[in-house]
C-alpha cells in the first residue's frame, strides 16, 4: 500500500536525521566499505587523479595529480560544467601528456557523455571512486 501526505517527506527526513539508531547504522555502513588502495604507477601520466576542491568564493579548483611523479596542477575555474572541465584538461594535457588512466569521483562533470567522449578520444581508461568515500580517489583528495 502507498501512503502520502503533504509534509510526509520532510517529516520522514527529520525522523531519520534525529534517529540515533539510523545514524549509527549509516556510519557503520560507510565504515565497512573497503577503501581502494592504488598500486604505484610505473610511468608518468599512467594514472592521473582529478577532483574539484572546495569552492573559494565563487571559484572552483580543479585538482589534477599524476600518481607517478606526484606532479600537481590546480586550475581555478568559474564554471564546472563538463565542457569547461574538458577545456581545462585539454590545456593541461597539451603541456604534458595524455593519461592512460583517469581516476575521478562520480561528479556530473566526470560522468557526462561529453567527458566519456573526450576520454575515449585521448585513449584514457576511466575509473571512478566509491560513492560517498572520497578518499578512494587517493591523491586528488
Amino acid at each position: 500500500s502507498h501512503v502520502w501526505g503533504p509534509k510526509l517527506e520532510m517529516e520522514l527526513e527529520n525522523i531519520i536525521n534525529t534517529c540515533v539508531t539510523c545514524q549509527y547504522e549509516k556510519i557503520k555502513e560507510q565504515a565497512c566499505v573497503q577503501i581502494k588502495t592504488w598500486e604505484q604507477a610505473s610511468f608518468a601520466f599512467e594514472r592521473v587523479h582529478l577532483d574539484f576542491a572546495i569552492p573559494i568564493g565563487n571559484k572552483m579548483l580543479l585538482v589534477i595529480m599524476d600518481d607517478f611523479t606526484k606532479w600537481l596542477e590546480v586550475n581555478i575555474m568559474d564554471s564546472t560544467t563538463s565542457q569547461k572541465t574538458i577545456d581545462e584538461l585539454k590545456q593541461t594535457f597539451s603541456r604534458t601528456d595524455f593519461p592512460s588512466k583517469v581516476v575521478t569521483d562520480n561528479g556530473p562533470q566526470f560522468s557526462s557523455n561529453d567527458f566519456k567522449h573526450y576520454r575515449d578520444s585521448i585513449g584514457a581508461f576511466h575509473v571512478t571512486s566509491a560513492p560517498y568515500h572520497s578518499a578512494t580517489n587517493g591523491l586528488a583528495e
